[in-house]
Parts: structure tokens; C-alpha cells; sequence
């Protein structure tokens, strides 16, 4: 357990000769399938799992995943972590695919992660300071290997058993009727972006809102744990092609603002919608993250374009001159494991930021 947040369950094997199971509905039960569900098991405490490291002990090509920036687990929440989601399949069209809520899509297509017979599942906070891991199969905890996760620590080791075919592998026990919990909004879009010189305007489109009653817009800062509802919209008649919202935000903070729709229906259920986020900044500074990473960094800032320059602490050069637009990822798959130096040119001046690659 990592600040309350815990692995849950484990899709092992889909198609196994049992029985199978198809987690992202595209006509094809195979390992784009599996998945790992984590959950916050705190009553009160909202935990931000941003930059979390979640895999097993295999050296590549088989993978580890990072959990992408703004995702928060409230009290009692779940997030389940799908191989491909949106993947090849029979029925699925990757360009349409939507992923819903409550999932996120790993996108490691024909890659086993978890392997049939025994496998590890290693979970680590965003610095890798903390970590906890469950076995199952043949595997015992002493026996893992730290590749991929630092400070793993065997005395926050799990052995969960026995594997079953086409069942997901729970914290106590295995059970061929578990579906991940999955909190999903009705909202086929959500966006966020500046409006004038420092407000952020939201819109949404609703496919359907006969059992919706009204919309409340939460938001966070960049500094504080738990979201504030800033406005709320009350549902309106269905028309055709769905329904539109808007809000404008007026008093955003310098720094990254979350943003994120609670939908209460008319029987009273609560669902949330994806949360989105936005940087603003009068003094027009530069943020690179994260600063500590496996895949890749993301240059977030003012301007629409950048010039960086990656070197390592002896000055040797990694990337030179590359352009790239604002919030484009930059894959760190070519750099060794170490410190490196940033340096970031927006056409008047160069800043330079630092970020460790594990």
C-alpha cells in the first residue's frame, strides 16, 4: 500500500480455456485485454498518482507504464489500467475509439505484460521512494528483480496465489464474476483553454442528458489536494446532436488549474468526467514534466513553439536544436539512465531545466 492506494486486481490471462473476457470490446479476447486495477481505499483523502510507475520485473520490450499527469483517485475510487484499449481489434475503429472513464488505455499492442503462469505487479509513487508489489503463480516475493522500479521493498510484497484462465486475480482471491469498477460521465467531450488575457473557458458536449439534473464545475490548483465546486449548470432539453455547455472560469492561479464535471443525476447518482487541465501563467514562465521519467518529457509554456537542446551533466549533446510545439511530448527512450539538462529557447530567451531519466 502506497498512501492508501492499493493493487486491487489483475486480468492474468482472457483467453483462458475456462472462459474469456473481452475488457475493451472489439470483437477479439487476447492479451491487449489484461489489465491492473489500482484504488484509493482511503474514507477521505483525495491521492494524485501522476507520474505512478506501474509493471513487472522484465527487461524491455515487455512494459512498464507511467500514469499520465492529472490523475487523481477520490476516496473509495478506481482506475483500471487496460494493455490496449484502443486497440486492433475486429470491432473497434482506433481512430474513433473513445476511452470512458475510469480506464486508462496502457497502448502496448501485442505486448504481454502479465504473464499466465506467475508474474509480479510492482507499484511506485512518482519519485520511486515508495513501492508495493503483489505476486501470483510461481513467484515468490524474494525472488523479484529491481529492474524497472526503484526502492522496491519486499516487506511491501504480496503473495496472491494461484492464476485462473479468463478471470481477473483479486486481492483475496480469484473470481470469475469481477468487473472493474469503472465511474464513467456522459460527456462525449470535455475541454479547457484560455479565454481573454487570464480566464479559462469549459465546454462540453452531452450525447444524452434524460437522467441528468445539473452539471457542478470543480477545480483545483496547482498546490491544493482537494477540488472546489467554482459554478454549476443545470441540465437542459436534449436536442439534436446532443446538448452544449459552457462555463468561464475568471480567476484561474498561475500554474497548472485542474478541471473536472460532477454529474448528479435525477436520482441522485454522482458520476465524474476525465479531468483536464490548463497552464496558466502571467509571468510567462517555462515548466518541464515530469522531472523525473521513463518514457518522456513535455515542455509546457506560454509560447506556441520551442527550440530545445538536451545534454547530460558532462556537457555531452543528445538533441540538438530540436523544434517542437507547446505540450508535445518528447520521447526519452534513446537516453540513458542519469541527470540531464534542458536547454529551452522561445525566441528571446533561453531557460534551462533539469529532469532525471530511471
Amino acid at each position: 500500500m502506497i498512501d492508501s492506494v492499493v493493487i486491487n486486481a489483475l486480468l492474468i490471462d482472457p483467453s483462458g480455456v475456462e472462459s474469456g473476457y473481452d475488457t475493451n470490446n472489439d470483437g477479439i479476447i487476447s492479451s491487449d485485454d489484461e489489465y491492473i486495477e489500482i484504488c484509493n481505499t482511503s474514507l477521505e483523502s483525495i491521492t494524485d498518482v501522476s507520474g505512478w510507475q506501474i509493471g513487472d520485473d522484465d527487461p524491455p520490450p515487455y512494459a512498464d507504464y507511467t500514469i499520465p499527469d492529472g490523475i487523481l483517485l477520490k476516496p473509495g475510487e478506481c482506475i483500471v489500467l487496460v494493455l490496449d484499449y484502443c486497440g486492433d481489434g475486429a470491432v473497434i475503429d482506433t481512430m474513433m475509439c473513445t476511452v470512458p472513464e475510469g480506464i486508462l488505455d496502457m497502448n502496448y499492442s501485442g505486448t504481454a505484460l502479465l504473464g499466465n503462469n506467475g508474474d509480479v505487479v510492482t507499484l511506485s509513487d512518482s519519485t520511486g521512494t515508495q513501492s508495493c508489489s503483489v505476486t501470483y503463480g510461481e513467484v515468490l516475493c524474494q525472488d523479484i528483480d529491481r529492474l524497472d522500479i526503484p526502492s522496491f521493498d519486499i516487506e511491501n510484497c504480496v503473495s496472491w496465489g494461484t492464476p485462473m484462465d479468463g478471470c481477473a486475480l483479486l486481492a483475496d482471491g480469484d473470481s470469475c464474476t469481477y468487473f472493474p469498477l469503472v465511474l464513467s460521465i456522459d460527456a462525449s467531450s470535455f475541454e479547457v483553454r484560455r479565454y481573454e488575457s487570464h480566464k479559462v473557458h469549459l465546454s462540453w458536449l452531452v450525447e444524452s442528458d434524460d437522467h441528468t439534473q445539473e452539471y457542478y464545475v470543480e477545480w483545483r490548483s496547482e498546490s491544493a489536494s482537494n477540488y472546489s465546486v467554482i459554478g454549476n449548470v443545470a441540465a437542459g432539453d436534449d436536442i439534436d446532436g446532443g446538448s452544449q455547455y459552457t462555463y468561464l472560469h475568471d480567476s484561474p492561479q498561475n500554474g497548472i488549474n485542474y478541471y473536472r464535471l460532477r454529474q448528479l443525476s435525477i436520482q441522485g447518482d454522482v458520476s465524474y468526467s476525465p479531468v483536464r487541465s490548463l497552464l496558466m501563467d502571467r509571468k510567462r514562465s517555462i515548466h518541464l514534466v515530469p522531472t523525473i521519467t521513463t518514457d518522456d518529457i513535455q515542455i509546457s509554456g506560454p509560447d506556441d513553439e520551442y527550440i530545445i537542446s538536451i545534454y547530460d551533466l558532462q556537457g555531452r549533446n543528445y538533441v540538438e536544436k530540436m523544434r517542437l510545439t507547446n505540450n508535445q511530448r518528447i520521447s526519452t527512450s534513446n537516453l540513458h539512465i542519469g541527470h540531464y539538462i534542458v536547454a529551452i529557447f522561445d525566441g528571446t530567451t533561453t531557460r534551462f531545466k533539469r529532469f532525471i531519466k530511471i
